[in-house]
């Protein structure tokens, strides 16, 4: 991946131009973020999230944004 951001550098006409989101190497960059982010993401907040839900259950809670939607009765800020 390194040679190939080295090689976008190279025939970039302009500063402006570089990385932008139609290159091989921004691609590139997104697909290895959307890989290995998605995995830290998951781990860091799955456990958070998990309990948020429970909680909610538990004392008949409610995150969504929308009071048309939401069917209980109380709404989380």
């Amino acid at each position: 991946m390194w040679l190939i951001c080295c090689l976008q550098v190279e025939i970039a006409d302009c500063m402006q131009t570089l990385f932008r989101g139609n290159s091989l190497a921004s691609k590139i960059m997104a697909y290895c973020f959307k890989i290995y982010g998605h995995g830290y993401l998951r781990e860091l907040l799955n456990g958070l999230v998990t309990d948020m839900f429970i909680a909610a259950e538990k004392h008949g809670l409610s995150y969504e944004v929308d009071p048309a939607r939401c069917v209980c009765t109380r709404l989380t800020c």
